[in-house]
Order: C-alpha cells, then sequence, then structure tokens
C-alpha cells in the first residue's frame, strides 16, 4: 500500500497497481474495514498482493488527514499497523479488518499547523 485516494476517480496517480476500495470503521471493534471491489483488481495485483487469502501490510502506514477527516478520526493520528491479514472474500469485494494505532498511545507529539 502506497497511498489512499478519496476520490471517486484517480487519474493523475501513476501506481500499476491501483485498487478502488471503500473505508469504513467498525465501531464495536475499532478496525477500520477496507472493502476491495474485485473487479478492480489485475491478475498481477491479486497475485502480488492478494495471494494466499491475505493481505499484508509491511511497515506501519499513517492515515493521510483527508481519510481520517472523512472517518471522523480527529484529535491524534492515526496508522494502519503492519501485520498480515486475513481477507474475506464475496462475489464482489475482498474485504480486511485493518488494526488501527494511534499516535496519542505510542506518546508521540501532534504537529500542529498554525
Amino acid at each position: 500500500m502506497c497511498k489512499i485516494h478519496l476520490e471517486p476517480s484517480v487519474q493523475d496517480c501513476q501506481c500499476d497497481n491501483l485498487v478502488a476500495a471503500y473505508l469504513r470503521l467498525d465501531p464495536p471493534t475499532g478496525r477500520l474495514l477496507l472493502h476491495f471491489l474485485g473487479c478492480s483488481i489485475s491478475p498481477d495485483c491479486r497475485q502480488r498482493f492478494f495471494a494466499n487469502r491475505s493481505f499484508r501490510i509491511e511497515d506501519d502506514f499513517p492515515l493521510p488527514i483527508p481519510v481520517m477527516d472523512a472517518l471522523n478520526l480527529g484529535g491524534h493520528s492515526f496508522y494502519l499497523e503492519r501485520g498480515d491479514y486475513p481477507l474475506l472474500e464475496d462475489d464482489h469485494f475482498l474485504t480486511v479488518s485493518l488494526r488501527l494505532g494511534s499516535t496519542a498511545a505510542l506518546g508521540v507529539p501532534q504537529r500542529m499547523a498554525a
């Protein structure tokens, strides 16, 4: 995972592995559900990133501010925790439930824009 865009159509992205997905928070668990649209995943991308019914995040991935704002995650920064996550696949989506880490829990000071 290299970027998350909120636009319905990302035309300036240079990534060969662009995949459409929907994001939502699961309030009971506090996890971020990422629903990848199956028809937007190329065979190469599926083999490379979704093999063995799992999705791997190799490094902690900071959530962009627009994504945190859209999910109403105000107050401090969040990141997706690295790890291997099982995929749930149905007729239309590959869904992964991701652990959200908070920089506040790590004691990382917040940078405020003036």
